[in-house]
């Protein structure tokens, strides 16, 4: 007995068979992790160098602050321990230290080549007039 046959016999086990599968489709959008910035809402582990205080706080949280600080990122240097005034707070995974490091410092020299480019363009624009 061909699938088709089975299929017209049952029409039941083909509705089925598209539910199942509907349901697949529908659990791979849902829940596939596709960088949708699903890892800044992890929580981390911030060690403060100066005071040896640990705190937890929401990475997306973290790289903000991080995001303010003008200019490269030092990874000798953290976010500020409101204790001391002193920029010390540090993820205490040093590779997970060191890879936000480098994502954040790469996020910073690309919007400035892009707003450098931006200028330049603007500048050497005819006017419109």
């Amino acid at each position: 007995m061909s699938i088709r046959e089975t299929i017209n016999k049952s029409p039941w086990m083909g509705w089925a068979v598209a539910g199942v599968l509907l349901a697949l489709s529908v659990g791979l959008v849902l829940f596939r992790s596709g960088g949708g910035g699903g890892e800044l809402t992890d929580t981390v582990t911030i060690l403060f160098t100066d005071t040896n205080e640990e705190i937890k706080m929401k990475r997306g949280r973290l790289e903000m602050q991080l995001l303010e600080v003008p200019g490269e990122l030092d990874p000798a240097k953290g976010i500020v321990n409101p204790a001391t005034g002193e920029a010390t707070g540090v993820i205490i995974d040093k590779n997970d230290w060191r890879t936000t490091i480098e994502k954040l410092n790469a996020m910073k020299r690309a919007a400035r080549e892009a707003s450098a480019s931006r200028a330049g363009q603007s500048k050497s624009a005819p006017a419109d007039r």
